[in-house]
């Protein structure tokens, strides 16, 4: 339906996740040194997927990268809060000071 993206037709040329005659490129844009242009899904290359890992493997791996992400968190947000406060009340007493000189 209209909401829906369609499946690409088979001579589309998709590249990844994304389909060139999206972008108003149909598989003519497309050429070979020789001037032919490529229809269709010419890759031949192998995928380069990793194995699938074991759920064990998984665990590991989503409870190394949360202890990144805690390690990182416990030096950048009191980090970022100290900057931020650094300049607000910079900017405060510039802007405080100026409309008291004013009056």
């Amino acid at each position: 339906s209209g909401s829906r993206a369609s499946l690409p037709k088979e001579n589309e040329v998709v590249e990844g996740r994304f389909s060139f005659t999206a972008y108003g490129m149909g598989p003519a844009c497309l050429q070979a040194k020789d001037g032919v242009a490529i229809t269709g899904n010419n890759n031949t290359a192998k995928s380069n997927s990793p194995p699938a890992k074991s759920s064990d493997e998984m665990r590991k791996l989503f409870l190394h990268r949360a202890k990144k992400i805690d390690t990182v968190s416990r030096v950048a947000f009191p980090l970022v809060f100290l900057i931020f406060n650094i300049f607000y009340w910079v900017i405060y007493k510039i802007v405080r000071s100026e409309d008291i000189h004013n009056d």
